[in-house]
């Protein structure tokens, strides 16, 4: 189905009055960044969580993620080289949230990207489980 406001503006409207957070695959937009961009700016109020990014989505997602406060990025398909330090000074570890893609991926180079990254243990407690803890309103994990 289409991911397009025509198709699922209802439901992401609906989620963004209830404060809902949509967890959406890059894959929906079929490398339509377009869609992206056009649900962000019909929906600024709903929190957009983006799933299976990879290292090659940066000259897309930076322009996005600058202009909309309310997207996140889920972290197990970004593995750019120093791209967890640099996605933190850019734009701050609070719009990271780990992921492992698990069982289609390995959990250990997600895990790995968080831990060895150059960044401080808090930003590390952040990506790790406090930002999703804060999403779903302080509900313990």
């Amino acid at each position: 189905f289409s991911v397009s406001e025509w198709s699922m503006g209802q439901l992401y409207a609906a989620l963004e009055d209830k404060g809902i957070p949509l967890i959406i695959s890059l894959d929906s937009f079929q490398n339509d960044p377009d869609g992206l961009y056009e649900l962000l700016c019909n929906h600024p109020k709903l929190l957009v969580i983006l799933a299976n990014v990879n290292y090659r989505m940066c000259r897309i997602l930076f322009p996005l993620l600058m202009k909309f406060k309310n997207l996140h990025i889920e972290t197990s398909g970004y593995k750019p080289q120093d791209g967890i330090e640099d996605f933190c000074r850019r734009f701050g570890a609070e719009r990271l949230l780990f992921g492992t893609n698990m069982p289609q991926g390995a959990g250990s180079a997600a895990i790995a990207m968080i831990t060895y990254a150059d960044i401080s243990l808090e930003e590390k407690k952040l990506i790790a489980s406090e930002n999703l803890n804060r999403i779903l309103g302080g509900v313990k994990i």
